[in-house]
């Protein structure tokens, strides 16, 4: 949440809340027929404010393609690693990762 904070205060830009309304709204459907989870959604949402309009669409481009590589070395380890247990895949990585590199992007264009 700080880190959210920051982000607006530092480029001075409106949070994006039809992006985050958006994100909620399907994120929610998602969590009811239990695809994914709560806290997922929630962190995506929250993300989702400080990212400016025309970069959505590349935030969650950029989080699928690193949640493909997340969905593979969970395969291997089940299919490699018979001790491995199962909990699901921890897609939290895959939202902050994608947020990183965002971030940078809007960082980089701030005139200080």
């Amino acid at each position: 949440l700080l880190l959210v904070i920051a982000t607006l205060l530092i480029t001075s830009q409106s949070p994006n809340f039809l992006a985050a309304l958006i994100i909620f709204a399907i994120g929610f459907i998602l969590v009811a027929i239990n695809i994914v989870g709560a806290g997922d959604i929630k962190l995506l949402s929250v993300l989702a404010l400080t990212i400016p309009r025309g970069d959505v669409v590349s935030y969650l481009l950029l989080m699928s393609i690193i949640g493909v590589f997340l969905a593979l070395i969970e395969f291997f380890l089940r299919r490699f690693n018979k001790k491995h247990v199962a909990r699901g895949l921890p897609y939290g990585v895959a939202i902050s990762g994608s947020y990183l590199f965002v971030l940078i992007g809007i960082l980089a264009q701030v005139n200080y």
